[in-house]
């Protein structure tokens, strides 16, 4: 219903044979909310929120919700966890616990790091 009423506001401000007809009809691409493919520098309608704008710089699909479920039955989400272990033998001193401390700190930054690196590498699909 949402995107005929869009598709018909397009068609009232650009009708076929207009001048601006061409020029809608070339970069708006059509609605994807039920997936499909869609072409680099063509707008398309989408969102699970409300209509949103979309432009791809290259070519590809818009894979709807049964396909997205699909998906992740089958590759199921990752997961990464951290949890260093410290072993100290005998008494630690102030400066002993502060260098801990500070390697600790930037182990557990390097995790981070990675983590994000994996997580962009696999979809976002880390938990």
């Amino acid at each position: 219903m949402f995107s005929s009423g869009v598709q018909g506001l397009i068609g009232n401000l650009f009708p076929a044979g207009s001048a601006g007809g061409g020029l809608i009809g070339g970069i708006f691409g059509g609605f994807r909310a039920k997936g499909g493919p869609v072409s680099s520098g063509r707008s398309y309608i989408v969102g699970e929120e409300g209509p949103e704008l979309f432009t791809p710089s290259m070519n590809g699909a818009i894979l709807n919700a049964p396909q997205v479920a699909a998906m992740r039955g089958r590759q199921g989400m990752g997961s990464m966890s951290y949890s260093p272990s410290i072993n100290i033998a005998g008494d630690a001193t102030e400066k002993t616990v502060a260098l801990i401390e500070n390697a600790l700190a930037r182990d557990q930054q390097q995790f981070f790091s990675r983590w994000m690196r994996a997580n962009k590498e696999f979809g976002n699909r880390i938990a």
